[in-house]
């Protein structure tokens, strides 16, 4: 009796026991089956992030080339006070156009009461031309009186636009309220999605950047037509134009231009500026790439229970190398945002001052009528902006530098301190007041008389962009260290701050009116200091200074003399 007993208990254990392997191996391949199946999901979604951020790094790309293109030709009104139509048909053919754009106009903005006489001297110059003005649909309607007009003068590089000469930008209500905005801001506005000349979709847009005269008036506009979905094909590579569906929606009017991305929850958006406009760019597949699918149902995993069983033990390395790969997409990630920061920051940079060389060397390559004086005065301005442009290369190529690991090139030898401080404010163009002991010149350190005068444009420049004048300079000699201090009257680098001085693509400042860096001068500075064998440090009271330390040479004593800058000369003090 007893021996039945146990073995119905040693049953009932052993049909427990296959039970709980049973529903262990079924919960552990249920729990795989969903881990695959949200992993398949979470990978399409990044490999869609991927492929979107590419999209939308091209859009913002080509709109800032159109940006800048508008703001080479605008300058070649600034350099100039009559430009001509011969002249700017050959300064817009050498810059060329961009896949998507329709052409380069110049529009004058002109008063209701002056119209009359402006059109009889454009008429003068063609007998051909007459103004005419357009309705929302892009029809020609009779000319209508206003306050101001802005008819179109020249117009070069026609692409796609029917004739756009005489064409009163203000006639039509979009193009109006834009040339109002960009009129306010000074900047570069564009219209929403509307009818360009002759073209039957209301996918175009037009970019207008104000013209302003010597005295700051506008006396009229650099006008871009774009055909959008152009734009959009030509930005987009070839690869993924064939595999996504794209749809962009301008944020302010709520306006939607492409096609309508159908697969809900398999979708990346990313926002694309455009002077003043913001776009919503909403990119998916065509096709799915991955073999996302439902969830495993329970009897389907009832096959593979005793293979769930061993998963366990699997599970935990597999979990682990999900959450390294994870680490190693963020870190990659991390990379790739910094590197587009500092790309899109070092185009800002670079923009105005290469923009400003192009339009003067262009002026006097091929104006027959410019004097000697006026000559030389736009060969000073573009060689001022070269001087600006080669400092922003120098940094760029010594963060590269120190970036990739290597060894900073420095070669200390004793260095005359007043001769690069001098050096360093000539092409510095702000005034500084310095403070020089008078007892000893030259000041003799142990650096590289280059790399300190890289390190002294950086602080002054500092000074320049996120502090407010007056800029100091002082210079004090001591038996172990010799100490510039440079200073300003700005607000400072608030305490929470101050540790992220020192440290690369760090633009601190964000203060109304301020050009903001790309984040390299002092992370530079301090590199360079260190392997000067130098330091460099803050401090933010009484007022803002920086304070770099050189070890001294061997002085020799000479009579005293300073560097000057500026206009009105630097203040020259004794300490």
């Amino acid at each position: 009796m007893l021996r039945p007993l146990r073995s119905f208990r040693a049953h009932w254990v052993r049909l427990v026991v296959a039970a709980l392997v049973v529903a262990i191996g079924l919960a552990v391949s249920h729990g795989v089956a969903r881990w695959v199946y949200l992993e398949n999901e979470r990978q399409y979604q990044a490999e869609l992030a991927d492929d979107g951020a590419i999209v939308a790094a091209q859009v913002q790309t080509a709109s800032n080339r159109i940006e800048t293109r508008l703001a080479a030709v605008a300058g070649l009104f600034r350099a100039s006070d009559h430009v001509t139509a011969a002249e700017f048909d050959l300064f817009t053919s050498e810059i060329g156009l961009l896949p998507g754009m329709g052409g380069y106009g110049f529009a004058a903005l002109v008063a209701d009461e002056e119209f009359d006489r402006w059109q009889a001297e454009a008429m003068e110059n063609d007998v051909d031309y007459g103004t005419f003005g357009i309705d929302s649909a892009g029809g020609r309607v009779e000319h209508s009186p206003a306050p101001f007009h802005a008819p179109i003068l020249y117009f070069a590089q026609r692409v796609f636009a029917a004739a756009p000469e005489g064409l009163d930008l203000m006639s039509e209500p979009l193009r109006a309220a834009t040339l109002e905005t960009a009129l306010r801001s000074g900047t570069l506005a564009v219209t929403p999605f509307l009818h360009l000349l002759s073209e039957p979709d209301p996918d175009g847009l037009v970019a207008f950047m104000p013209v302003r005269a010597q005295d700051g008036s506008t006396v009229g506009f650099i006008t871009g037509p774009a055909d959008l979905s152009l734009l959009l094909d030509a930005a987009i590579p070839q690869n993924l134009a064939n595999r996504l569906v794209w749809r962009i929606t301008d944020l302010q009017d709520r306006q939607t231009l492409g096609l309508a991305p159908s697969q809900a929850g398999l979708l990346w958006s990313g926002s694309v500026t455009f002077g003043n406009r913001e776009w919503l760019l909403e990119v998916t597949y065509r096709e799915p790439t991955l073999s996302a699918g439902p969830l495993p149902l329970p009897w389907v995993t009832v096959p593979v229970s005793i293979a769930g069983s061993l998963l366990c033990a699997l599970l935990v390395l597999l979990l682990a190398a999900g959450l390294d790969a994870r680490r190693e997409r963020l870190r990659l990630q991390g990379i790739v945002e910094g590197k587009d920061k500092l790309l899109a920051t070092v185009s800002h940079e670079l923009r105005t001052p290469l923009t400003s060389v192009v339009g003067f060397l262009h002026e006097v390559l091929h104006r027959t009528d410019i004097g000697y004086a006026e000559e030389r005065e736009l060969l000073a301005l573009a060689s001022t902006q070269a001087d600006e442009l080669s400092c922003i290369v120098e940094d760029l190529l010594t963060a590269a530098r120190a970036s990739a690991g290597k060894e900073l090139a420095v070669s200390v030898q004793a260095t005359d301190l007043s001769q690069e401080i001098a050096a360093a404010l000539r092409v510095f163009p702000h005034t500084v007041t310095v403070k020089l002991p008078v007892e000893l010149c030259p000041v003799l350190v142990w650096a590289d008389p280059g790399r300190l005068r890289q390190i002294l444009r950086n602080l002054l420049d500092n000074a320049a962009r996120h502090g407010r004048p007056p800029i100091g300079l002082t210079v004090a000699t001591g038996s172990e260290s010799i100490r510039v201090q440079v200073s300003d009257h700005g607000p400072g680098i608030p305490p929470e701050l101050q540790h992220l001085i020192f440290l690369p693509h760090q633009a601190l400042s964000d203060s109304p009116g301020l050009t903001q860096s790309f984040g390299l001068g002092l992370w530079i500075a301090h590199r360079l200091t260190k392997a000067m064998g130098g330091d460099l440090t803050y401090q933010a009271h009484p007022t803002p200074t920086f304070t770099l330390d050189l070890r001294p040479a061997a002085p020799v004593f000479a009579p005293a003399t300073a560097p000057t800058h500026g206009n009105p000369a630097p203040v020259l003090l004794p300490l």
